[in-house]
């Protein structure tokens, strides 16, 4: 079990918000967001079947919290929600915002998201291998975790003022 991890999985929302801000008309938001959540099915079912008594063959923090797994992921993830995307094209819609992206933009995000997913986890938690198949992790501890929580919460509200700025036409227009 890990000594020290993320707190909740909606912390990583924000550094996805505010690179997803960044990059819109580059990358899918909607697909970046939910990008950057999917490594946490890992710990989470690893919780769950603990929990109901059964031993998982695999780590809290195993193979899909690797660069490697997360690429792979990524790609996978992607080729899921091209074909949605092409199936249902004009039909998701979520309040005024009609989901309709490009492969390429799909592709982006989701590899910078399920990838950001990994850095970030990278700095918390101890039993994280993220640049297998090398086994020490540079980056464990160079960041507190308060001061991590922190910079995601910061990043999220950023993020979600770029967003308004950008949908007010305010600046950095699309």
């Amino acid at each position: 079990m890990c000594g020290v991890s993320m707190p909740a999985t909606p912390f990583h929302l924000g550094p996805a918000l505010f690179i997803g801000a960044l990059l819109i008309g580059i990358a899918d938001l909607p697909t970046l967001l939910l990008a950057t959540l999917i490594p946490d099915v890992e710990p989470g079912s690893n919780f769950v079947l603990r929990f109901f008594g059964f031993i998982p063959p695999f780590a809290y923090h195993g193979s899909l919290h690797t660069f490697v797994g997360a690429t792979l992921l990524a790609f996978a993830f992607a080729f899921l929600l091209v074909w949605l995307s092409q199936k249902y094209a004009g039909r998701i819609k979520l309040a005024n915002y009609s989901w309709n992206p490009t492969k390429s933009s799909i592709f982006i995000a989701s590899l910078v998201g399920l990838n950001l997913h990994i850095f970030v986890d990278s700095f918390v938690n101890t039993d994280m291998h993220p640049f297998w198949p090398y086994q020490q992790n540079p980056l464990l501890g160079t960041i507190p975790p308060l001061e991590l929580y922190l910079a995601c919460f910061a990043l999220f509200v950023l993020g979600a003022l770029i967003c308004y700025a950008r949908r007010k036409n305010l600046f950095l227009k699309e």
